[in-house]
């Protein structure tokens, strides 16, 4: 019996933060595989020219928080922390954006909620597995 990606269960979290290329410099971070998409979001970010740590500079245009969904390969290894596979293509499948914690958190788990309910996404792997060249 297959395991149902609509139970949270069944979603794998990974141990680091996501898509932002100055993630290490955020102070927020979710990073969630859910049915073949990647769920990332980061924020309260601070740069090196932020005057304190709670300063935080936008990661995005009018936002301190974002979320976002890549596909990945399920039929590649896992990556970094040994539970989260190999995006596919970096450009993002859905943006949100958010300007306090609490609403990043809850805007996070509704994409892994949305994602989840999806059909498994289609990527060359997929193919492969069907017998497509």
């Amino acid at each position: 019996m297959t395991a149902d990606p609509r139970d949270p269960a069944t979603w794998l979290w990974c141990g680091f933060k996501g898509h932002l290329c100055v993630s290490e410099s955020c102070r927020f971070g979710l990073n969630t595989e859910v049915n073949g998409y990647r769920v990332s979001t980061v924020g309260a970010y601070v740069s090196s020219v932020s005057r304190n740590h709670t300063d935080y500079e936008e990661v995005g245009c009018d936002r301190l928080y974002e979320t976002m969904v890549f596909r990945v390969d399920t039929s590649r290894p896992a990556e970094i922390c040994g539970a989260c596979h190999p995006v596919v293509d970096w450009s993002e499948v859905e943006c949100k954006g958010y300007n306090d914690p609490a609403a990043a958190v809850a805007g996070h788990m509704a994409m892994c909620r949305k994602y989840a309910a999806l059909p498994t996404p289609i990527t060359p792997a997929n193919l492969r597995a069907e017998g497509e060249p």
